[in-house]
């Protein structure tokens, strides 16, 4: 749970967080369990709608709002979460006496922890902010598309000269390290079974 002071649009908020959960494969995330299957099987899928709610406790003292994120958390465990149809991310904005607003972010531990609800909370302003004002946010580079990227990159023809420059200059450094007391193989020995026979005596085998 997270206290909110100042003036909140809560209508841009809501769209920030749709906006953040959307572009997190975690939150798109449903959980299957087939049959003669002990684990459930990961499924994700294009779109799943966030759970979003908004209350108005005008009454509740903001200095107590530890208390109010507890009861919000306890009606949340009652609810559950389906993890089979989803969805798996609710977020409950609370408006409390003054200009003070409770947030409350519950998720599956299969799908995030306390950090996990810090980094989208951050995100969820980030994007409320830009809606806001009317603009557009870039949508930050997934690391599987910097991945992707990079093995395009790797494999054009404009990386051919690269890699054989820098191949030349390491040439002498990518050798095959050898292992320290490592024996050069002889041709001309072959391979002998041998045996050690040794008395261990009758304490060992009593042990």
């Amino acid at each position: 749970a997270f206290l909110a002071e100042g003036t909140l649009d809560r209508e841009s908020l809501r769209l920030g967080f749709e906006r953040a959960a959307r572009r997190h494969e975690v939150f798109r995330t449903i959980f299957h369990r087939l049959a003669g299957m002990e684990l459930p099987i990961q499924v994700v899928l294009d779109e799943l709608p966030i759970a979003y709610a908004e209350l108005d406790l005008p009454a509740a003292d903001a200095a107590a709002w530890g208390e109010v994120a507890e009861e919000l958390h306890c009606r949340d465990r009652e609810a559950g979460l389906d993890l089979e149809r989803g969805p798996l991310v609710r977020i409950t904005v609370a408006r409390l006496a003054g200009d003070r607003h409770l947030v409350c972010i519950t998720t599956p531990s299969l799908c995030g922890d306390a950090r996990t609800h810090a980094n989208l909370l951050a995100e969820a302003g980030l994007f409320s902010a830009a809606i806001g004002a009317g603009s557009e946010t870039a949508e930050p580079v997934q690391y599987v598309d910097f991945s992707e990227w990079q093995h395009e990159l790797l494999a054009s023809e404009e990386a051919i000269g690269g890699r054989e420059f820098w191949r030349g200059q390491m040439a002498d450094e990518l050798a095959a390290p050898g292992l320290p007391f490592e024996a050069e193989p002889d041709a001309g020995t072959a391979f002998a079974v041998g045996s050690v026979r040794a008395d261990l005596g009758p304490g060992v085998g009593a042990r």
